[in-house]
């Protein structure tokens, strides 16, 4: 890699690399922090509806492509919370991989920007 008429040292390289991939991985989190979040907002709107539902009502779920009726509409509660729940629970996991993603990535983009600062100055 070049950078004005100079080479740019190998270890300078392997951080940007290093930037890109760390950049990559924090859009793949964002896009599955969307979808969990997305999925918890469905459980909790099916959740609400559900309220407004009378016990003996009949209800059905979706099993792949089939609608099947379910026991009882604690049964759906029962299994909406219990997604939910496990949503939750993955949603927070990523989170905590994406704080630590953006601290690499922001301490890794200030230590490439002093680097190629003073690549440039020499």
């Amino acid at each position: 890699m070049m950078m004005g008429d100079r080479e740019i040292p190998a270890e300078i390289q392997n951080r940007i690399i290093q930037y890109k991939q760390i950049e990559q991985q924090l859009q793949i989190l964002l896009q599955q922090k969307f979808q969990f979040e997305l999925q918890v907002k469905e459980i909790e709107q099916a959740l609400e509806a559900l309220k407004d539902i009378k016990e003996d009502a009949p209800i059905y779920k979706s099993v792949g492509a089939l609608l099947i009726r379910a026991n009882n509409k604690t049964e759906i509660i029962d299994e909406l919370n219990n997604a939910k729940e496990s949503i939750t629970l993955k949603l927070s996991s990523i989170k905590k991989q994406e704080e630590k993603l953006k601290e690499k990535y922001e301490s890794l983009q200030k230590q490439l920007t002093e680097e190629l600062r003073e690549l440039q100055k020499a």
